[in-house]
């Protein structure tokens, strides 16, 4: 317990001299980095309204993810928007994620995605060795699925594929010198089906488009 202490204590020291530095960001480098993570799909999936909806008509039990992502962001440095404060162009070259969700009789229902990401960042060092990224982007889904995994299982019928669509995404990055934290909301709505042409759609409506929204939580490195 008294060596936990003591590197608190040497974590919390670290970061009160890095506050205390007059420090002039200027312009910012060029940072790629390499993160992985939880991804937890949200209880709107299928196009459920909520957990009880969920449990009620699948009989939901429980929900596991979790992604994987290279990306860089390009700071545009001659349009300084204010002090130390930057737009840039933010790219996930390459993300693969998934979702799962157990429900009764311990089936699963299995979601992946190959995907990439684009879009805007604004970042913003306070401090040296500190930088906040706020970001919005669009996310070519170069192949997504849902796999329905049960016992007697029909792979022509249970299996839904979808290949060059769209999704969403917006959120935050926290970059402590070498490691980069983040938290993402993604969003958006597929068009999958099975070898029989039937959609997965939405367990709400007519629709053949199926919400598939969740949660990003990862941990990387950035160099």
């Amino acid at each position: 317990m008294k060596k936990y202490f003591l590197i608190l204590v040497a974590l919390l020291t670290l970061t009160n001299i890095i506050s205390s530095q007059d420090f002039d960001a200027g312009d910012l480098k060029k940072r790629t980095y390499i993160r992985f993570g939880l991804a937890n799909p949200t209880f709107s999936y299928y196009g459920f309204t909520d957990k009880e909806d969920m449990i009620s008509e699948i009989g939901y039990q429980d929900r596991l993810g979790g992604i994987f992502e290279v990306g860089t962001i390009y700071p545009i440095n001659k349009l300084k928007i204010a002090k130390h404060l930057r737009m840039g162009i933010n790219v996930d070259w390459f993300a693969l994620k998934t979702h799962l969700f157990k429900v009764q009789n311990s089936d699963l229902l299995v979601n992946y995605f190959v995907q990439s990401k684009i879009g805007l960042a604004f970042s913003y060092p306070p401090v040296k060795l500190i930088q906040v990224d706020v970001y919005g982007k669009a996310s070519p889904i170069w192949y997504g699925g849902t796999l329905l995994n049960y016992p007697d299982m029909d792979f022509d019928e249970d299996n839904f594929n979808g290949y060059l669509q769209f999704m969403y995404s917006t959120g935050i990055n926290l970059k402590l010198a070498f490691i980069i934290l983040g938290f993402e909301y993604e969003f958006g709505n597929l068009k999958l089906k099975n070898a029989n042409e039937e959609f997965l759609g939405n367990m709400k409506n007519e629709s053949s488009k199926t919400p598939m929204s969740g949660l990003n939580f990862s941990l990387g490195v950035v160099f």
